[in-house]
């Protein structure tokens, strides 16, 4: 992936936004959109978070498990783009779970461009219950349609250095996104895992969890976390959770100002 971004005139800057958070026993679980923005003013969104209703009873779920608090609502992701919204005209899901996807509805409401909703043929097409409603969403919204077909590393050609994945494991659709930044090279790999410490140790998340809340091919989501611990490891390598609050933090991506 080093190869294919060297030398583009890619990205400029990433940025961060947190619709919603959730403080867990040991770690906070945020609900994040990420911002890539271009040398001429263009500007690309990766996942669209939550409305307040909705982070809200997602927020249930865990803290009906024990031990997590309630949910703290930041905003939805038209609110806390401001008038930033107006410079996007491409967009991204890294999975099309409802915490992802939720967000399409406030974005539509506000934004007044043509923009693009880039999706893989299998994160278009392949769907397991928990992603039926976020696929219906995406295609009964604003957003024009972009399918990437086949299976390879795709290139966006209004997007340069942007690079696209398929992953599969935690949804068939699940999809990574990697692009160099001052020379570092970032891999956002949403819900493969909920947080760092799973890809370094190969730490997946539960039989319960997998099997019944949320449905994972758990073969591949463990070959994936293997070989993004390696990825990892490498120079000049960053690898981003979704949900990993403390490990956006610490990638050096900065909180999103308009």
């Amino acid at each position: 992936m080093k190869k294919l971004t060297a030398g583009v005139e890619g990205p400029t800057g990433v940025q961060y936004l947190i619709t919603s958070s959730q403080q867990l026993p040991d770690a906070v679980l945020s609900h994040s959109s990420f911002i890539l923005d271009w040398a001429d003013g263009t500007s690309f969104i990766i996942d669209v978070g939550m409305d307040q209703k909705e982070a809200i009873e997602f927020s249930k779920i865990l803290e009906s498990m024990g031990g997590a608090e309630p949910a703290i609502f930041h905003g939805n992701v038209a609110e806390m783009l401001d008038e930033g919204i107006q410079s996007i005209t491409g967009m991204a899901f890294t999975h099309l779970h409802a915490d992802h996807t939720q967000g399409i509805s406030a974005f539509c409401e506000k934004s007044t461009v043509r923009v693009n909703a880039y999706q893989t043929d299998w994160q278009q097409n392949h769907h397991n219950f928990h992603t039926e409603d976020g696929a219906k969403l995406v295609a009964d919204s604003c957003l024009n349609p972009v399918t990437l077909s086949g299976d390879k590393i795709h290139q966006l050609n209004k997007f340069p250095g942007l690079l696209v994945v398929g992953l599969g494991g935690h949804t068939p659709g699940s999809t990574l996104f990697a692009f160099s930044i001052d020379g570092i090279l970032y891999l956002l790999s949403g819900d493969i895992t909920n947080s760092k410490y799973e890809i370094l140790n190969n730490h997946g998340k539960g039989f319960v969890y997998s099997t019944f809340l949320v449905p994972e091919n758990t073969i591949r989501t463990e070959a994936l976390r293997v070989w993004l611990a390696k990825v990892e490891a490498m120079e000049d390598v960053k690898v981003v959770v979704s949900h990993d609050l403390a490990d956006i933090e610490a990638s050096g991506i900065p909180e999103y100002s308009n």
